[in-house]
């Protein structure tokens, strides 16, 4: 079994640091096992022990996170920037302590599925070229698609520096001047280039999935990913 300092477990169960744990520890506030703890080098013995913060039970973090957030517009995909709100500063601080990041990157006005995670090798496996990870997006645009547009994204947008891969282009449910692309590419700007390059000029841009994952929560919102699909993004990366 798997043991963990004390104060280390409380710091990282409450989110907050090693000092204002210890403090908690000894002013009686942790018992172990119905046994008051005050030593905060006292070793817990993960999945096992029974921790409680006064009568709050604490379960161990996991080893690896995975969230799904549906970001807003007006943010860009960083930890920090000077000049620009990032999504950091809509989640939760431990995001940041846990090295919870972003998985890919979606435009500052655009909104939709942004996956986090602290578990570097599925990260990197998601974002290869190689694994041709589906996306989709829903994009308002202010043009009718017709039938040579669909066609010409499943033959592959030909752009300045580079021919898309094949993409599945369609009306959107939503109205006729939405349509729904699906691509395994994410390069910078590339769904506003496709559209430009049929002559449409995309005023608002949505992801409603990345590869089994369905955005399902409200704008600005968060919310772990279950077991299932933690798995099947497991599958989809052959980990």
């Amino acid at each position: 079994m798997k043991n963990s300092r004390l104060d280390k477990f409380i710091a990282d169960n409450l989110n907050i640091t090693r000092k204002q744990a210890r403090s908690l520890i000894c002013k009686g506030n942790i018992t172990v096992n119905e046994t008051i703890i005050t030593n905060s080098n006292y070793q817990v013995t993960l999945n096992e022990d029974r921790v409680y913060f006064n009568s709050e039970l604490l379960i161990a973090k996991p080893k690896f996170q995975y969230f799904l957030f549906n970001k807003p517009k007006g943010y860009i995909t960083a930890s920090k920037d000077r000049a620009h709100n990032t999504v950091v500063d809509l989640l939760p601080s431990y995001f940041i302590k846990d090295k919870i990041m972003p998985v890919g990157r979606l435009d500052k006005d655009t909104t939709g599925l942004l996956l986090f995670t602290n578990d570097g090798e599925l990260a990197h496996r998601l974002i290869s070229p190689k694994r041709a990870i589906y996306k989709t997006y829903i994009a308002k645009i202010d043009k009718l698609i017709n039938e040579e547009d669909i066609l010409t994204f499943k033959n592959g947008v030909e752009l300045s520096d580079f021919k898309a891969l094949p993409a599945e282009l369609k009306t959107s449910e939503i109205g006729e001047y939405y349509a729904q692309v699906k691509i395994c590419e994410g390069k910078f700007h590339q769904v506003k280039r496709m559209f430009a390059a049929i002559g449409a000029n995309v005023e608002e841009l949505d992801r409603i999935s990345f590869g089994p994952l369905i955005k399902d929560i409200p704008i600005g919102t968060i919310r772990e990913l279950t077991s299932v699909e933690v798995k099947e993004l497991y599958s989809i990366c052959n980990m």
